[in-house]
């Protein structure tokens, strides 16, 4: 058997040591490459959300996943048009849709006017990264100028054209009174609603002041 002397084998642990260290580098390097891609693949802007627990089977693959979520949408005049905020969002690439926890959505008219949508759970449809319709559950609410207020299991919102769907029971509240109906369609920039199935309208008293 062939003896080597000790300064050789000196020379060959360091070599073994820097192709170690070598290859190491490389690997972080092209992981983190791989990473930034992938985000860079987002149209949305979401950072994704690793957990040890994840199970693919309840999340899909690919989804990625956001805390304290906020999208907003402004006109070539700079007048923001919607903006949404969130708990949660989590981003389906695959689908092009956004889930959202405990999220609210306003609108903004020309006329200085807002709209809100607040809404436990919705699915906001995207087109590239334009929202388009969001489909809100868990016990939905419609605040207008703070003096409406139309509430409902399930509400969609169609944003191009501002058509709003309610099909199951909805109550609708102002200063004047409370009326209540089987299912809702109507427009939220019209302002027109229209009430279906057994209708019921309670007026409330006004206060008026002496003469």
């Amino acid at each position: 058997m062939a003896r080597i002397s000790r300064r050789l084998s000196f020379i060959l642990a360091a070599l073994i040591l820097v192709g170690f260290f070598s290859a190491t580098f490389a690997l972080s390097t092209l992981t983190r490459e791989q990473s930034i891609r992938k985000l860079d693949d987002n149209p949305v802007g979401f950072q994704a959300a690793e957990s040890e627990n994840s199970n693919e089977s309840e999340k899909p693959t690919g989804s990625v996943v956001l805390e304290k979520f906020h999208r907003s949408q402004t006109k070539p005049n700079g007048q923001k048009e919607w903006e949404i905020t969130a708990d949660v969002g989590e981003y389906l690439p695959q689908t092009s849709v956004v889930r959202i926890t405990n999220g609210t959505l306003l609108l903004f008219k020309a006329d200085g006017s807002q709209t809100k949508l607040i809404a436990p759970k919705a699915e906001l449809i995207l087109s590239g990264t334009d929202l388009t319709e969001a489909r809100c559950s868990g016990g939905v609410k419609i605040e207008h100028k703070g003096d409406t207020t139309i509430s409902s299991e399930t509400i969609t919102y169609g944003r191009v054209d501002g058509r709003v769907v309610a099909p199951s029971r909805v109550i609708i509240e102002n200063s004047s009174g409370t009326t209540s109906a089987d299912s809702m369609q109507g427009n939220v920039e019209t302002r027109i609603f229209q009430l279906l199935g057994s209708v019921r309208t309670e007026i409330r008293p006004q206060n008026k002041g002496m003469p």
